[in-house]
């Protein structure tokens, strides 16, 4: 990797954490500890700001390679069965 490419990635990394004040974009409260691509890269998804967010270790390890609106619905069943 270059020094230009690894300035772009660092400067990127940084403008996605400050996007969100360095909270989790899934839950919105823990501090990000990393980056989480919103369509993985397994399923085509870019190394890019449009498909990266900050995410915390627990929302990161739970959604893994899950497309978010999969994950999104995990969640919210495990809610449902929770309540009932």
């Amino acid at each position: 990797m270059s020094s230009k490419s690894a300035a772009r990635r660092a400067t990127r990394r940084a403008e996605v954490f400050a996007a969100f004040d360095g909270k989790c974009a899934y839950c919105m409260t823990a501090p990000a500890d990393h980056l989480d691509h919103v369509i993985p890269r397994a399923a085509g998804g870019k190394e890019s700001r449009f498909n990266l967010v900050p995410a915390c270790k627990p929302c990161g390890l739970s959604k893994g390679r899950r497309p978010i609106a999969e994950w999104v619905r995990i969640l919210a069943q495990a809610t449902t069965d929770d309540t009932d």
